[in-house]
């Protein structure tokens, strides 16, 4: 490990926890963001927040074609990726924070959107069959080309017909 590193940096371990020798060298040179906050403002942190910095900076053209987030120090050594997709008029638009807000803001949320104080508890049976149904669709929900709702008909309201045999309303 260089001194320059050493000296700014005392406290480097030699080793990782598993006895590997570490090395240091990337850290020469590197630009420090150390400091930089964003400010939240009247909406709360956005996307424009954040965009502070050299992570805010777009370049017009990016001096290497990796894979590196923008404001990440770049060794040299780096490998070009060969991207031909790299100017800022082909990959970036002005209004993609702001296009992004718009649909946090947007988005259908159940902690805000849903009158939990106001819902009335379920009969525990009741309870117990959207228990199933709400577990089934979380395990399969997620696969393609799953038709979950044969299954989670058959089976939970098999069950709910079983614990209320006098209730006609229960489809068949």
């Amino acid at each position: 490990m260089g001194d320059d590193v050493r000296e700014r940096y005392p406290n480097l371990p030699d080793t990782s926890p598993l006895g590997q020798p570490l090395d240091w060298a990337w850290v020469r040179g590197a630009r420090s963001e150390w400091g930089v906050r964003p400010e939240p403002g009247p909406r709360g942190l956005t996307m424009s927040d954040v965009a502070v910095g050299p992570y805010g900076e777009v370049p017009e053209h990016p001096a290497h074609r990796s894979m590196a987030p923008r404001g990440a120090d770049i060794a040299p050594d780096t490998p070009d990726m060969g991207y031909i997709l790299n100017r800022k008029p082909d990959v970036w638009a002005e209004n993609t924070r702001e296009l992004y807000e718009e649909a946090v803001a947007r988005q259908w949320s159940a902690t805000r959107d849903i009158p939990w104080s106001e819902l009335e508890e379920l009969p525990s049976d009741l309870e117990h069959a959207m228990c199933r149904v709400c577990t089934t669709l979380a395990e399969l929900g997620p696969s393609e080309r799953v038709d979950v709702a044969p299954w989670v008909h058959w089976d939970c309201m098999g069950e709910l017909r079983e614990l209320h045999p006098q209730d006609a309303a229960l489809p068949r």
